[in-house]
């Protein structure tokens, strides 16, 4: 799960809001492409995968899921492997903070961006789906506490639920989200997408319902245009669990992508344990 998430976040980072020429003539999964504005982040994740990571790391610690122990877990996080790929604004922040409490006391979570429902796919391991809704509510509230903000983590988490715990086929994955949450999530996405919760989850929900492999979800939704990175991210970190999608992305996706302190074998290993403990 998040060794998918990470290759289509960082596949997607090097066509983050480029011009759709560019992205006609070089989407073609054979390399990855240097971000236009950080060329150190090439063939590395960013702050979707790393945001995950610091879920993910909380759900196997077992530790209680309070609002300053989600905020330092997002601290710790960066602080130990600091990345580009954040917003400015968030980036700065954290370079700020050296606890989830300062963080928590710095955050005006009033956004309806994107950040709260990129994460938000490891949730899908709890079994209950109440948990699951919980949990996802609660992390989006460090950031993004605002209904759209909670609305897509809730998607995102409830989506990834559908799969691990094999509750239908990927066409119905809209209709299952509606009926839980309500919202658009059955809505056909098109045209580019924004940094909006809802224009990403939706893009990413329209890319596995329609399309039957990794290769394809990934090179379809790149062609979007726009926050690309993030809809690589939800698309394949949720599709990573789909047993009518097929896995072909492409082998140097994997053998290409970063793997230092907490590259893609930790990943791998994150992986491991969240299927030997939830699942």
């Amino acid at each position: 799960m998040l060794q998918h998430a990470a290759i289509g976040d960082a596949y997607g980072a090097g066509f983050e809001f480029e011009k759709p020429e560019i992205i006609a003539q070089e989407n073609t999964l054979t390399y990855y492409k240097q971000h236009p504005h950080y060329p150190e982040i090439q063939a590395r994740y960013t702050d979707d995968t790393q945001m995950a990571l610091a879920l993910a790391e909380l759900m196997l610690s077992g530790e209680p899921w309070t609002p300053e122990r989600i905020a330092e877990a997002f601290v710790t996080c960066f602080h130990r492997d600091p990345r580009r790929g954040y917003s400015s604004r968030f980036y700065d922040v954290l370079m700020q903070v050296k606890s989830g409490e300062a963080l928590l006391g710095i955050m005006n979570p009033s956004s309806n961006r994107n950040g709260s429902s990129m994460r938000a796919f490891p949730l899908g391991f709890y079994a209950d789906v109440k948990e699951v809704q919980e949990k996802a509510i609660a992390q989006a509230r460090i950031t993004h506490d605002t209904p759209e903000g909670i609305a897509g983590a809730q998607a995102v988490a409830l989506a990834s639920h559908y799969f691990i715990y094999q509750l239908g086929d990927k066409q119905n994955l809209g209709e299952y989200l509606v009926g839980l949450i309500g919202g658009p999530w059955d809505d056909p996405w098109e045209g580019e997408v924004t940094m909006r919760a809802e224009d990403a989850v939706r893009a990413a929900i329209t890319l596995i319902q329609h399309e039957n492999s990794m290769s394809d979800i990934l090179k379809k939704g790149i062609d979007f245009g726009g926050d690309v990175d993030t809809v690589g991210a939800i698309s394949l970190g949720i599709a990573a669990s789909a047993r009518d999608i097929l896995n072909d992305l492409p082998s140097w996706m994997a053998r290409d992508l970063e793997n230092g302190s907490y590259g893609m074998h930790y990943l791998a290993n994150i992986d491991a344990r969240l299927r030997q403990k939830f699942a």
